[in-house]
């Protein structure tokens, strides 16, 4: 669904030399079939989507949304662009290039403007042999222009990978073991030994912003940030979208939730 919405290309060639930049733009505008969805992907970004049917055969949907799914949105314009930016950047990884979320970080907050610590996600990739890849993923999303926020993004990513055992390695290692999926080993074989691991580590810095705000000084600003090196493998996800913001409340809306205005 996504991919009839967004085009996704690589920047070919590319000023950077530090990260690869892929640039996804609007192909069609929004239809009520693609916001349906967001909804959906916004909606199951906090239940397994098994659990609310099971809750909906016996009470109705009416008490899912109310009970369940309401409650446990953000309310705070800045929280909601951010969980909104964390979603669509997943949906992304996972519907388009191909990536497996092994442990939906968003389902594990307890409260509707919760913010919990690390990068936002982990995604992999797997081979006969296990995990090939393991990236760790930051979103950003901005409706005002803001040069700085891909640094921002890029010292997250930075800050929690050069930590011994990263935050949410240790919080996926524990739900991986908890849910006995076996995809724990080879992470468990990871964490504990990092002495060679670049070839298997990638970086995921996905970038949303309001198409009219975007300012290309984000990336020039990243691109001397990253002068250090410390992410190798680092992609740069960038996504305008024309009325964002507009977007983001109706999506949120439509999951039962008024806002509570904050300034960005």
């Amino acid at each position: 669904m996504l991919s009839n919405w967004l085009d996704c290309k690589a920047r070919d060639p590319s000023p950077y030399g530090k990260f690869k930049l892929t640039e996804i733009d609007e192909r069609t505008e929004i239809t009520t079939a693609l916001e349906s969805y967001l909804i959906k992907l916004v909606e199951e970004a906090r239940f397994d989507p098994s659990f609310l049917q099971d809750v909906a055969r016996r009470h109705g949907w009416s008490k899912v949304m109310t009970y369940l799914v309401a409650p446990t949105m953000p309310t705070v314009t800045r929280a909601r662009r951010g969980f909104f930016g964390e979603v669509l950047t997943c949906a992304l990884l996972t519907e388009v290039f191909g990536y497996l979320m092994p442990v939906p970080k968003l389902r594990f907050n307890i409260t509707s403007d919760q913010s919990l610590p690390g990068t936002d996600a982990i995604v992999v990739k797997k081979s006969p042999n296990g995990i090939s890849e393991i990236c760790f993923v930051e979103s950003k999303l901005r409706t005002v222009t803001d040069p700085h926020f891909a640094v921002q993004g890029y010292r997250q990513l930075r800050e929690d990978y050069s930590q011994e055992i990263p935050v949410m390695i240790r919080f996926v290692l524990a739900r991986l073991h908890e849910t006995k999926n076996p995809l724990f080993d080879d992470m468990m074989k990871y964490a504990f030994d990092r002495r060679d691991t670049t070839g298997m580590e990638t970086f995921s810095l996905g970038l949303i912003s309001e198409h009219e705000a975007w300012r290309e000084s984000a990336l020039e600003n990243l691109e001397q940030e990253a002068s250090d090196g410390e992410l190798p493998k680092l992609v740069v996800h960038r996504t305008k979208i024309r009325n964002l913001a507009s977007l983001v409340e109706r999506v949120l809306k439509s999951a039962g939730v008024e806002t509570i205005p904050y300034d960005e």
